[in-house]
């Protein structure tokens, strides 16, 4: 990870392989924070590695999620724009984690036969993430829907919003 500001960057070394983790590094947006969604090491959960690239000598962090799954191919993940709260979204639902500590703030199931397609967050504390069908789904009124769920620290909420015209592919 290179700070095109400074020039400084550390390595990420084995967390550069695909075939270890997962997705591409998020970074925050106020402040120079980058972390790599990676499973945890006894492989049971998911965690992230923390960069702090704040100061003179980037740091990397270990984060293990509470109560997480391990990370798979369906992970959705980023943080927060100060980087102290992180969002993770996976196949049966999606919370929102304190960093560094990894507790759960907010969680929520995610309804049968949908996935994370996207996640984003709207403000410190709250998060979005944008739900699919899942491939399998062949219904065209199935497939002609978007789910939103809606994560904060006070609760979470579900709109649904029809697309059209019906998507030929996921």
């Amino acid at each position: 990870l290179i700070d095109s500001g400074s020039g400084r960057f550390v390595p990420l070394g084995p967390l550069a392989g695909w075939w270890e983790t997962f997705g591409a590094p998020v970074f925050s947006t106020e402040g120079p924070v980058a972390a790599k969604l990676v499973a945890s090491a006894d492989g049971r959960a998911s965690a992230m590695v923390r960069f702090d690239l704040a100061g003179p000598a980037p740091r990397a962090q270990s984060v293990v999620f509470e109560s997480s799954p391990p990370p798979g191919w369906r992970s959705a993940f980023d943080l927060s724009p100060s980087g102290n709260l992180a969002l993770l979204a996976h196949e049966t639902g999606a919370s929102l984690y304190a960093v560094p500590s990894g507790r759960r703030v907010a969680t929520t199931t995610l309804p049968p036969a949908w996935r994370a397609a996207a996640t984003s967050f709207l403000a410190e504390d709250q998060a979005r993430v944008w739900l699919v069908p899942t491939i399998n789904v062949r219904a065209p009124e199935a497939r002609a829907q978007v789910l939103v769920l809606d994560l904060a620290a006070g609760g979470t909420r579900t709109a649904r919003f029809p697309l059209t015209p019906v998507p030929d592919v996921g």
